[in-house]
C-alpha cells in the first residue's frame, strides 16, 4: 500500500501545532496528554494522530532536543527528502517510498525528452542544466539526475558537460535501470503468466534520440542520435 503521502504527514505535523508557531517539550507533552481539549483534535482523514504516536521522535529529529523547541516554519520548509526520512522513521520502509522506486515511477521516455530538449537548445548537455530540467520535468530527485548524468559521460570525461556523441553512445547504459523497471511484467489475478501489455513494452530504439532543431550556422537542419 505504501507509506503515507509525504504532504499528508506534513499537514498532520502542522495541525499538531494548532495555533502555536513554536513548541517546547512542555508544549509537546501538553498536546499529547489530552488531545480532546486541544484545538488540533484532528479533521477527517488527518494524520495528526499518527504524529502524536511519534511526537518524541519528531521533536528529536527536528532538532528540538538541541534547540529546546521546534517551529511550524521549520516543518513548512522541510524538503521532500527530509520528509521522506521522517516518514520512514515513523512507519518503517515501504519500497514505494524509497529512492529505488524512482526507477519505476519515471518513464524512460521522459528522460529522453529532457535530453532532446537540451541538445536542441544547447548542442550539448551540461550537468547543472540537466539536473534542473530532470527535477522540473519528471519530478525526480537531484540524486538520480546526477546518477544519470554520470552514466552519460565517457569514462575519460571528467567535465560537467557531455556531447551529443556521448549521449548517443551511453544513453542505453544511463537508462537501463529505468528500462528494466518498465519491463517488469504485470501478472493478472488468477493467471500464472503476464498478459501482453503495451505499457510494459520498451521500444528496441530506447537508446536512440531524434533531435530536430532550427538551422545553425555551419550545421544541418536535422540531427539524429
Amino acid at each position: 500500500m505504501g507509506n503515507t503521502d509525504l504532504e499528508s504527514v506534513r499537514d498532520g505535523m502542522l495541525e499538531f501545532f494548532g495555533s502555536d508557531e513554536k513548541l517546547d517539550k512542555t508544549g509537546i507533552l501538553r498536546k499529547t496528554e489530552d488531545p480532546s481539549k486541544n484545538e488540533e483534535a484532528g479533521t477527517l482523514y488527518s494524520y495528526v494522530d499518527g504524529v502524536r504516536e511519534h511526537v518524541s521522535m519528531m521533536f528529536d529529529r527536528l532538532g528540538g532536543n538541541e534547540k529546546g523547541f521546534i517551529t511550524k516554519e521549520y516543518v513548512r520548509n522541510l524538503s521532500r527528502d527530509e520528509m521522506r526520512a521522517l516518514v520512514l522513521e515513523f512507519e518503517g520502509t515501504d519500497v514505494s517510498n524509497t529512492e529505488e522506486a524512482e526507477y519505476g515511477i519515471i518513464d524512460p521516455s521522459q528522460i529522453r525528452d529532457v535530453l532532446t530538449e537540451l541538445l536542441v537548445r544547447d548542442g550539448h548537455v551540461s550537468k547543472d542544466e540537466f539536473i534542473k530540467a530532470y527535477v522540473e520535468e519528471t519530478q525526480g530527485t537531484k540524486t538520480f539526475a546526477e546518477i544519470i548524468f554520470d552514466k552519460l559521460r565517457d569514462e575519460t570525461n571528467t567535465s560537467d558537460q557531455v556531447t551529443k556523441e556521448e549521449v548517443q553512445r551511453n544513453l542505453r547504459r544511463a537508462l537501463q535501470r529505468f528500462i528494466d523497471w518498465a519491463k517488469e511484467p504485470d501478472i493478472p489475478p488468477g493467471s500464472d503468466s503476464p498478459q501482453p501489455n503495451d505499457a510494459y513494452t520498451v521500444d528496441d530504439n530506447d537508446d536512440e534520440l531524434e533531435v530536430t532543431e532550427e538551422p545553425r550556422q555551419n550545421e544541418g537542419m536535422h540531427q539524429e542520435l
